[in-house]
């Protein structure tokens, strides 16, 4: 499981939320994170996504963050 692509993907999302200082909106992330050619609808997986990362992220009207 650690070097399938979905961790590789799960890992990129992380990173991108530890870096940015701010919340990000569900639009901002997608933009950031390339997943256009592995997934048909990349809004929907990121919503998959942070649903199974729902330990610490959460998301509000479209904005993650990490619970604190």
């Amino acid at each position: 499981i650690e070097n399938s692509e979905d961790t590789k993907l799960y890992k990129r999302i992380l990173a991108i939320l530890l870096i940015i200082y701010r919340p990000l909106t569900l639009y901002e992330l997608e933009s950031l994170v390339n997943i256009y050619n592995s997934v048909s609808n990349e809004f929907e997986a990121l919503l998959e996504i942070i649903g199974l990362c729902s330990s610490f992220l959460i998301l509000r009207e479209y904005t993650i963050s990490f619970i604190y």
